[in-house]
């Protein structure tokens, strides 16, 4: 809910392009042995769809602060 609804307005189509940007990286990064979360890797790629509908208006920037504050907490 967090990460579909109040973060970006999530389609079906960006969607499937956040999922894929996913597992392509946790797949390329499990090639190599690198430790990833593959929690902050989807916020990322849906930080990175959001970016491309609307860098302005595309994402709600205080649920990505809250969520950035919550790991480091």
């Amino acid at each position: 809910m967090q990460l579909g609804v109040k973060m970006l307005k999530l389609t079906p189509a960006r969607g499937f392009s956040a999922e894929l940007a996913t597992a392509l990286t946790v797949s390329i990064a499990s090639r190599y042995g690198l430790p990833v979360s593959t929690t902050q890797i989807i916020v990322g790629a849906e930080i990175g769809v959001g970016l491309v509908e609307n860098v302005k208006t595309g994402l709600n920037y205080w649920v990505i602060l809250k969520t950035f504050l919550g790991w480091v907490a």
